[in-house]
């Protein structure tokens, strides 16, 4: 029995499964090949996620399935010179490129194999799970243009990933509408992007409602851009699974359950805000920043007073930074205190200012606080910022410090 294969398109599809972007989440060390007339199928998976490779090919051999060892049939493949290449299968090896490689069977037993075998059976056992999903009625949510989802999968992860907290809590999407909400925390600070061109279509059966994918998965999905090109890619829902689909590719996740973030709670309509001029904010709050305090949080307090915004810090009883700003509008009641990390509130400053070109910063939040022994009304909310460039909304979203 013989395949014939096309060689950039096999190491393509290989490397693009073998490994996310982050060494601890590699994928298992076997692939399951199964041929079904001129249809090749590559399965792999890691137990999390697992993607699905469909290609067309030229085959004389019989329907089968066979598991091999990736980077051994990969250190192979790439010493290949020519434009395509064949693999001879045979009962208990493979042939390819003058070299045999050994395939992993079911009842393969002894003493060095355990490893070999519990993966191989946790693969079988679940890519069974995989092809059940598959005849089932998927749920359909939404179909999305692939290149413009993943580069901004890609920038909202790289905005909020570099605390791995992110890895906890995932990146959430929401469906409105004709509109895409992605939104990532790693606890510190919130990113929010909200698309309104990539949607083609969505299903009104899940309009408001957040997915929660995991971080890992969202980088598989962003190794494989390649593969997708600008396709539209389709979402579906398999009871507690995520699952894209593509005439070239299959990718599944379990989703995550938590309560936490919430994201869907982030959405909702504030009440409250407060316009700056946003050159002079920036230059108070770095000018606060030079000031350090013996509080690991390097707490910043933002007070309203009348007409004009006051910001301290404070270590203590003893006030090190006091200065005022003057607002240019709001709707809070005198005396309302924000608290914030100074790093994190002179970050998402920052990005706002380098993202649109506007001398005015807008910040919203709704307002639900609690009295805090007679002193004062604090917020315990979010904070967001909104801008807008061309078709594309950007939501910057900060927590603040609550003191009890």
């Amino acid at each position: 029995m013989k395949i014939t294969l096309n060689t950039k398109e096999i190491i393509e599809i290989i490397k693009t499964s073998s490994k996310t972007n982050v060494k601890q989440y590699s994928i298992a060390g076997e692939f399951c090949f199964e041929i079904n007339n001129n249809l090749l199928t590559i399965y792999n998976t890691d137990m999390d996620i697992t993607i699905k490779h469909i290609i067309t090919i030229d085959s004389t051999a019989q329907n089968t399935t066979f598991v091999i060892n990736t980077k051994n049939f990969l250190d192979i493949v790439k010493n290949i010179q020519s434009k395509n290449f064949d693999i001879k299968i045979n009962e208990d090896s493979i042939e390819v490129g003058g070299c045999f490689l050994k395939i992993i069977k079911e009842n393969e037993i002894n003493e060095n194999s355990n490893r070999q075998k519990k993966d191989f059976w946790n693969l079988h056992e679940h890519l069974l799970k995989f092809r059940y999903c598959n005849g089932t009625t998927p749920q359909f949510i939404a179909n999305i243009e692939a290149n413009e989802f993943i580069d901004n999968l890609k920038d909202i992860i790289n905005y909020v990933g570099k605390d791995e907290q992110i890895n906890l809590h995932g990146v959430g999407i929401q469906f409105i509408d004709s509109k895409l909400n992605i939104v990532a925390t790693n606890s510190k600070y919130l990113k929010n992007i909200v698309f309104n061109k990539i949607i083609i279509n969505s299903s009104a059966t899940y309009n408001n409602e957040v997915f929660i994918l995991p971080k890992h998965f969202c980088q598989q999905l962003i190794a494989c851009k390649n593969i997708l090109k600008n396709d539209t890619i389709t979402l579906n829902l398999y009871g507690n699974h995520i699952f894209i689909d593509h005439h070239k590719l299959n990718l599944t996740s379990k989703l995550i359950d938590s309560n936490y973030p919430p994201y869907k709670s982030i959405f909702t309509n504030p009440n409250s805000y407060l316009k700056l001029n946003v050159k002079n904010f920036l230059n108070i709050v770095k000018m606060a920043s030079a000031v350090k305090i013996n509080c690991k949080y390097n707490k910043i307090n933002l007070q309203i007073n009348e007409t004009k915004l006051i910001i301290t810090k404070q270590e203590k009883e003893n006030i090190l930074f006091n200065m005022p700003i003057n607002i240019l509008e709001h709707n809070i009641n005198n005396n309302f205190l924000m608290s914030f990390n100074n790093n994190f509130l002179l970050q998402i400053i920052e990005s706002y200012k380098n993202f649109i070109d506007n001398d005015e910063i807008n910040i919203t939040f709704n307002n639900k606080y609690f009295e805090n022994q007679g002193s004062g009304e604090y917020l315990t909310n979010p904070i967001f910022i909104t801008s807008t460039n061309n078709n594309k909304n950007l939501n910057l979203f900060l927590t603040p410090i609550v003191w009890l």
